[in-house]
């Protein structure tokens, strides 16, 4: 009786386990309504036309003197409107992307 009371018990945990795998390896995986809003929400503010075309001050002339003691600061170039590290930088306009607005 004791062997036949065993034998029911592991088979049920058996079939348990069994049933637990196939259900969850085996179903569409399906998004809810709420994550697929919010992944459209983050998604927005990713495409080309959301974001503005954004102007940056920039130097004509940037330089780095070679004395250790001197400060240097991290300003944009107008060829390229690219950052860049300078002690010296004069005539400032106004670059987007790699165009200069004089």
């Amino acid at each position: 009786m004791k062997k036949l009371k065993f034998v029911t018990l592991a088979v049920l945990v058996l079939a348990a386990a069994y049933y637990a795998t196939y259900t969850t390896y085996n179903t569409k995986h399906q998004l809810t309504d709420l994550v697929l809003l919010n992944i459209e929400a983050l998604a927005v503010d990713e495409s080309d036309y959301a974001d503005p075309i954004r102007f940056k001050q920039c130097y004509t002339f940037t330089s780095t003197t070679l004395l250790p003691d001197y400060p240097a600061e991290y300003v944009t170039t107008c060829y390229g409107c690219y950052t860049v590290k300078s002690t010296t930088h004069i005539n400032s306009l106004y670059c987007a992307g790699s165009q200069i607005i004089y």
